[in-house]
């Protein structure tokens, strides 16, 4: 979304987890600090406004074995569309 592209994708599929997890399994991936990642996220369109725009929304706050169900569903959706 923030690169402009949305008009040419068919599907939107945003990923959602809670701000304090984001901020740790960035910290973590990306080996940034606190700030670092809070500048980043908060350079970005607000989850919010992502979600309203969105085909489909994956609650990434749990852990995998709930979010491959999600993405299974999804999946699942698409394809037989």
């Amino acid at each position: 979304i923030e690169a402009g592209l949305d008009d040419i994708i068919d599907i939107l599929i945003v990923v959602k987890a809670p701000r304090k997890l984001q901020i740790e399994r960035c910290m973590k991936k990306f080996n940034i600090n606190r700030g670092g990642v809070i500048s980043r996220i908060t350079s970005q369109i607000p989850l919010k406004e992502k979600i309203k725009m969105a085909d489909f929304v994956v609650d990434n706050g749990g852990g995998k074995p709930e979010t491959k169900r999600q993405i299974k569903r999804i999946w699942k959706e698409i394809v037989w569309r």
